[in-house]
């Protein structure tokens, strides 16, 4: 914590403070038997505060692989702020859409939240230009990094989250598609993703997690290739993970199936 808060102190806290109200909306979930859209009225704030913190804490656990300078320049500043005010903006109306019961998501019934939702949605471009900038920066110092194989996959997987992101939230926003899920309830997929003629979900998780898996497979090939060549081979990995979220839009735009290996065996 001492050394998150010391290179990137805005995103540690609010990643740290996200990831501790998750219990409580947990037991909100439990006393509360309200449902929206045939799921638990907390459980969309339990998901967004999860999947938040653990952005904001990713983000600032890669900024050791920046340069200094670039750490401290105004431009970088400017972006963290506006990260910080994307999310309190995110959370405040995930909460209160909860508060009342009410969607928060493709709310359309001519009230405060018909305005709010497509705001958020210009608000989460704004969470995503975090990951772009912090992986352009990445990239440009990866071989001044002890490890620059690890570092370019750091902003390898940095910078096509915000691509794949962008590019599979398009379709998933829109009121027009069935691409969502079902308001009956989860699904058999992994998440609650709906199975049959598959959820666009699947490819938005996979899409926003682009920044984990592919550092995790450059922190392997890293141990057992160096030089340009694994710096090739990171390159080569981003680039099929990117085909594979394309693919599995794709399929669901089609009305396929979730390919197997994505349905719980529960």
């Amino acid at each position: 914590m001492r050394e998150l808060y010391r290179r990137q102190p805005v995103y540690a806290v609010l990643g740290f403070l996200l990831l501790a109200s998750v219990p409580v909306f947990m037991g909100l979930e439990y006393f509360d038997d309200r449902l929206v859209d045939g799921q638990g009225n907390w459980v969309k704030s339990i998901k967004f505060n999860t999947s938040l913190g653990i952005y904001l804490l990713t983000l600032a656990f890669f900024t050791r692989w920046m340069r200094e300078e670039a750490r401290q320049s105004f431009a970088f500043k400017a972006t963290v702020a506006a990260v910080a005010i994307a999310i309190i903006f995110e959370s405040a109306w995930l909460w209160s859409a909860g508060a009342q019961g009410i969607r928060s998501h493709f709310n359309f019934d001519g009230g405060l939240y018909t305005i709010l939702y497509p705001l958020s949605g210009l608000f989460a471009i704004v969470l995503l230009i975090g990951s772009l900038t912090e992986g352009l920066c990445v990239l440009r110092a990866q071989r001044e990094m002890p490890n620059p194989v690890f570092a370019s996959s750091i902003g390898w997987g940095l910078l096509i989250t915000f691509l794949l992101t962008i590019i599979v939230a398009f379709p998933l926003t829109s009121p027009m598609n069935d691409y969502g899920g079902s308001i009956t309830g989860y699904g058999k997929g992994f998440f609650g993703w709906r199975v049959e003629g598959g959820d666009l979900r699947a490819a938005h998780f996979f899409s926003t997690h682009a920044l984990h898996f592919v550092p995790a497979v450059g922190f392997v090939l890293s141990r057992i290739i160096k030089g340009d060549l694994g710096a090739w081979l990171v390159k080569l990995v981003a680039a099929a993970y990117a085909v594979f979220v394309i693919w599995l839009m794709m399929s669901t735009m089609r009305g396929e199936d979730l390919p197997f290996f994505l349905v719980s065996p529960f």
